[in-house]
């Protein structure tokens, strides 16, 4: 039985590829394409005979009618075709040839995959590649020999940047663009070139190997893929289905799919996968699930997806830690709209990178943070770009703020210790400096600065893309050390609860509940209407914040926070809901029940819900319906722009008045210069959670 089954795929396979070739010449050789079709037909002939013969037929009655359908749509195609009804390569595709195939090979327990499509004699692509990397102390060039032209491309970087495989990695794949757009090639040739005063040098072969390795497999996988499966090539050109592929825990997500599903059914699928981030200990953990490209292919098959929308860069880098393929041009192969949407700062981690590899021609991405964006995108010349607030579903529905009289205040937080231990003297001489409202000026110190780094590394862009990151994680760890101060100087009889990681049994054991609630846990706090949550999140404006401050609004939670840096007239009602200091927290966390029946505030969130139900209707315009994103970026983007004159105009009157602090700590944090000052002297350093902190420090360096 297996050998007949075998014969029965061979079969139905040349059939197709018969097809597929036959279209693809429709613009040439129309005889030669009329050949190729009466060619199928004989092929299918045959085909059914073998059926008959081997008793394939008798598997099941269901087994007949669908192959009985198979042919005669073969018919119908190839009549339509002589008639000049259709005559493209994807319509053919998608006249139901390949869907009702794939029933076929489902009822007879064949799955598509397994498969021998693309192996056919004759069938392969006569073009062989010839890649080299040549490497260098402090470089690395890249080489494509390429049938009608070449391409090379070299990078610099300082010497401990060797160790940073991930970067160079990603600048690699981002390089190699027009070889993945080639494939599938008949061969490729991949060669690593080593300077001859390095090749006695095992440590410098040692640190370049893996990364060398891990490139080589994605270039062969990927091109293998796409032999096995050529015959799908542009399949996916007339879906238009969205497969949302998320990690389980990503809720703002998953609820905005759960919200609009039901008007659109049939049109929207969810896949979630385990979630391997553990958010208590914060690190990414292997659940032992894995995820296979012929699982995702089958998936695109059976419910016809045109566009897969996953977060951030996690589920293409799956692909690359799991399989060594690279996804992206897998997808664009098959015409399938690959749309990221970016939950995280551009210049956290790696990011710049890892989203420009994982970005391609005629694909989105929903970027949040476009202050800290737009300046790498335009580098990258990024096409595709649409800058967004986090997609979830903001509520719309007007509801009056209620709390009751015993409320707590609710601290729903990570503590970030390590990463704060790790720069504590820096933050401490950094914070002494920082004068006037400290929650306003740590960030106007940093977009200064930030400015400066992009003018003096502008031509080097592995050491400009590692400042900017270092940079922006010291404004991170001081906004997560300001949180500290802030609970620090809560004086309320009120309790105070604090859920996250077990770094607050560090810094405030006294209010830390020793757990960190998951989502369920939080919904039913939101019921009960007993929690003032205390938010600490750096705005540059009430566009541009952290998740926490949107997740509060789409929630209608009753909140305070950090001052937004700027705030255009229609948001300065969120004013009355900021602190800057220990007398502001305090007289907050007793009045808010009467702070948040001010007609100002509630008009300022009102406006604020109008410009996120444009921002969703947007959204699902484009992914449901084909509408393309506002150019302008709708309302959304149209008020960053508006607030980031008014930043701009305070960064520089920053800048000006503090341009001695700027240049020391450009050489404190770029050049390693000692810290000038005595950190024991600082303002911060007598508190008792600062002195927790140290000795945590101390205690982890035994």
């Amino acid at each position: 039985m297996i050998n007949n089954l075998e014969k029965f795929s061979a079969y139905g396979q040349d059939i197709l590829l018969l097809f597929c070739e036959a279209t693809r010449l429709n613009r040439g050789n129309r005889a030669k394409s009329f050949e190729k079709y009466n060619d199928a037909c004989k092929m299918f002939s045959s085909f059914e005979k073998e059926l008959y013969d081997q008793g394939l037929l008798n598997i099941s009655e269901n087994t007949a009618k669908i192959i009985a359908a198979f042919k005669q749509t073969i018919e119908n195609a190839t009549l339509a075709f002589s008639n000049k009804i259709i005559s493209s390569y994807g319509e053919i595709l998608h006249s139901s040839i390949i869907p009702s195939f794939c029933e076929i090979c489902n009822e007879i327990g064949i799955p598509l995959w397994k498969t021998s499509f693309g192996k056919k004699p004759g069938m392969h692509l006569e073009k062989v590649l010839e890649l080299k990397i040549s490497l260098e102390p402090d470089s690395i060039c890249f080489e494509a020999g390429m049938p009608d032209n070449a391409a090379s491309k070299g990078i610099s970087f300082t010497g401990d940047m060797v160790n940073d495989r991930d970067k160079l990695l990603f600048w690699l794949l981002n390089c190699a663009g027009p070889v993945f757009e080639m494939m599938p090639l008949k061969d490729i040739k991949v060669t690593c070139l080593i300077s001859p005063e390095q090749i006695n040098d095992q440590s410098f072969v040692n640190q370049y190997a893996g990364l060398y390795d891990l490139f080589y497999r994605i270039i062969v996988n990927t091109n293998n893929l796409l032999f096995d499966y050529m015959w799908l090539k542009g399949i996916a050109e007339t879906n238009t289905n969205v497969l949302f592929y998320l990690f389980d825990n990503e809720s703002r997500v998953t609820g905005f799919f759960n919200y609009y599903f039901k008007n659109h059914p049939g049109k929207m699928f969810l896949k979630c996968y385990p979630n391997a981030w553990n958010n208590k200990l914060r690190r990414w953990e292997d659940t032992g699930y894995r995820l296979s490209i012929t699982d995702l292919i089958s998936d695109i098959l059976k419910d016809k997806i045109g566009k897969i929308f996953s977060i951030n860069n996690y589920l293409y880098e799956l692909f690359l830690n799991w399989e060594n393929i690279y996804l992206p041009w897998i997808l664009k192969y098959f015409d399938i709209e690959f749309i990221g949407h970016d939950v995280d700062p551009m210049e956290l981690g790696d990011m710049v990178l890892r989203r420009c590899a994982g970005h391609l021609e005629g694909m989105a991405r929903f970027t949040v943070l476009p202050i800290l964006a737009k300046e790498w995108d335009e580098h990258y010349k990024n096409k595709g770009i649409y800058y967004t607030p986090l997609l979830q579903h903001y509520n719309f529905a007007e509801e009056e703020f209620s709390l009751h009289e015993d409320y707590s205040v609710l601290v729903l937080s990570q503590s970030r210790r390590d990463n704060v231990t790790s720069q504590l003297d820096l933050i401490l001489y950094l914070l002494d400096r920082i004068n006037g409202n400290v929650f306003v000026d740590y960030q106007l110190w940093y977009l200064a600065l930030r400015k400066i780094m992009f003018e003096l590394f502008s031509a080097d862009e592995i050491n400009m893309i590692r400042g900017c990151k270092n940079l922006f994680q010291t404004m991170y760890h001081i906004a997560q050390f300001l949180k500290y101060e802030v609970i620090d100087s809560i004086k309320t009889d009120r309790r105070l609860l604090i859920y996250g990681d077990d770094g607050w049994d560090t810094v405030f054991p006294q209010y830390f509940k020793g757990i960190h609630l998951n989502a369920v846990q939080i919904t039913e706090l939101d019921r009960q209407k007993r929690h003032l949550h205390l938010l600490f999140h750096n705005s540059f404006s009430y566009l541009e914040t952290g998740g926490p401050v949107f997740d509060a609004i789409a929630r209608n939670r009753t909140f305070i926070n950090y001052p937004a840096l700027a705030r255009t007239d229609v948001y300065q009602g969120f004013s009355s809901i900021e602190y800057t200091g220990g007398e502001d927290i305090n007289r907050l966390i007793e009045n808010i029940r009467d702070v948040y029946t001010g007609q100002d505030l509630l008009a300022s969130i009102r406006a604020y819900k109008s410009v996120m139900k444009d921002f969703e209707n947007n959204v699902v315009n484009y992914l449901m319906n084909g509408i393309p994103y506002p150019e302008d970026g709708g309302e959304y983007y149209r008020g960053c722009r508006e607030h980031y004159i008014l930043i701009d105009r305070l960064s520089e009157d920053y800048a000006v008045k503090n341009a001695d602090f700027i240049l020391e700590s450009l050489g404190v944090l770029i050049s390693g210069d000692a810290i000038p000052v005595d950190i024991s002297k600082t303002k911060y350093y007598g508190r008792d959670y600062v002195q927790r902190l140290y000795a945590y420090r101390d205690r982890n360096r035994c």
